[in-house]
């Protein structure tokens, strides 16, 4: 791997290349630096990883601003680090990452410093780089360690984890690549 990285997202593609996203890195406090954005492919025919677009920025669902969570200075848009987040390949040879926890300034799970991730991304490894990840929308319940499955139907459904309380939730989501995708 390019990146060290735990708590992070590994999904086989369609081109039968593997995605590796987000994480953080253990044996730092959970701050922004804790928690990463990248990713990157590992290709098994040439046994090589390549660094691939880094996950996006994402607007604050209810503000429309982006959330910035990052130490003093730093650009705005800090919801792009993620860890414990899921992720599912998709039908079409997409993958689709939903939730998991980024660096909070405001609502603290147990003063960790962490919280949920509304956000759902797509990753397209056919993408031009610089256009490899679409925002899909957003959880109506931002959940950290929850369960993603994909349905017979294409769809997918994220349910369970846990929620900004630090409650476990039995919430449960359907997205529809048809309309979100």
């Amino acid at each position: 791997m390019n990146h060290d990285r735990g708590h992070g997202s590994t999904t086989l593609l369609g081109s039968g290349k593997v995605l590796v996203v987000g994480g953080g890195f253990l044996g730092t406090q959970a701050s922004a630096d804790f928690f990463t954005e990248t990713a990157e492919v590992y290709d098994p025919v040439c046994d090589k990883w390549t660094d691939v677009d880094p996950m996006p920025d994402v607007p604050n669902e209810k503000s429309g601003r982006f959330h910035n969570a990052g130490p003093p200075g730093s650009p705005p848009g800090y919801q792009a680090r993620r860890s414990a987040h899921e992720a599912i390949a998709l039908p079409d040879g997409r993958a689709l990452i939903v939730g998991g926890a980024g660096a909070a300034t405001g609502n603290l799970i147990h003063n960790f410093g962490i919280l949920p991730r509304p956000s759902c991304l797509i990753f397209d490894e056919s993408a031009a780089p610089g256009h490899q990840w679409t925002i899909a929308g957003s959880l109506h319940t931002p959940r950290v360690m929850g369960v993603l499955a994909l349905l017979p139907d294409g769809r997918t459904i994220f349910t369970s984890g846990f929620d900004e309380a630090i409650q476990s939730s039995g919430a449960t989501e359907i997205f529809d690549i048809t309309a979100n995708g």
